[in-house]
């Protein structure tokens, strides 16, 4: 399973710019403020609600490395990590006006 950084493009040209930037920009907000949590019991909560948003924009390695860690696997929290840190750079660096590589 890997994140897919042509489905922003691609959802964007189905459900129209804006939608899909307000929700890339909430997984962005999500993803940046689980990256400053610890180890604690709040960062379970976080990464079960960050692991269906990321799935859902196309980032589906980064969801599925959240649910492990909101199952307790705190093996997958580096991964889980790193890759929140590409996700951000991709939603960082979308642009919304490119047509979609199909």
């Amino acid at each position: 399973m890997e994140d897919d950084p042509e489905a922003l493009a691609r959802l964007a040209a189905l459900f129209g710019t804006g939608p899909v930037a307000a929700l890339a920009d909430g997984l962005r907000q999500s993803l940046e403020e689980i990256l400053t949590l610890g180890d604690g019991p709040a960062i379970l909560l976080a990464a079960h609600r960050i692991a269906g948003a990321a799935g859902s924009l196309g980032f589906a390695a980064t969801g599925e490395a959240w649910r492990a860690v909101s199952l307790g696997d705190s093996e997958a929290l580096p991964r889980a990590r790193q890759l929140s840190r590409a996700a951000i750079a991709t939603i960082l660096s979308h642009d919304y006006d490119a047509e979609p590589n199909t």
